[in-house]
């Protein structure tokens, strides 16, 4: 990311910023104090703290906006990563078709055992116990569903001769 922004800033200010520099306007837009990216980047041993807060502020407003425009790209590099995050944690909470056939089968014949909430001394507990006859049917028309049994079919009729009534 140095390098991108460095070529970048170069590239729109036609000017050529000298590494200690990008160095400054990088740590800046990442956080870091003026006085702490001017010690960092460029100043020397020994440089005092009024000395790095004066040098730093004085680099701050030269390349204001160049530290403004970093600060949007990091911005927008980490709002990227949140979402391909948040994205790969959704296709993992996910189960696909398969796995919901499987659990769905599971809880038909009763080997998952399903979890009821009862109160004991106030408290709310919950106890595993075999699926009832409801929710085995209901797991059983679901699977149904799933996989297309008892779908209706549509049947196309066509009438092509004559309809006589007859009247006694």
């Amino acid at each position: 990311m140095k390098h991108f922004f460095t070529h970048y800033a170069v590239q729109k200010y036609n000017m050529n910023l000298p590494s200690k520099h990008s160095d400054f306007i990088r740590l800046v837009a990442n956080g870091e104090t003026q006085s702490n990216a001017y010690k960092l980047s460029i100043g020397k041993k020994g440089v005092s703290k009024q000395v790095s807060e004066v040098k730093g502020s004085q680099l701050a407003k030269k390349y204001a906006d160049l530290i403004a425009e970093q600060r949007d790209n990091l911005k927008k590099v980490v709002e990227e990563a949140q979402k391909e995050k948040v994205a790969e944690i959704a296709q993992k909470r996910i189960m696909s078709a398969a796995e919901r056939m499987e659990w769905l089968t599971k809880l038909v014949d009763g080997t998952i055992k399903a979890k009821r909430p009862f109160v004991v001394g106030g408290k709310i507990m919950e106890y595993p116990e075999e699926p009832s006859h409801s929710d085995r049917v209901k797991a059983l028309a679901e699977l149904n569903k799933m996989d297309g049994s008892y779908a209706p079919t549509q049947v196309n009729q066509q009438n092509t001769g004559i309809i006589k009534v007859i009247r006694e």
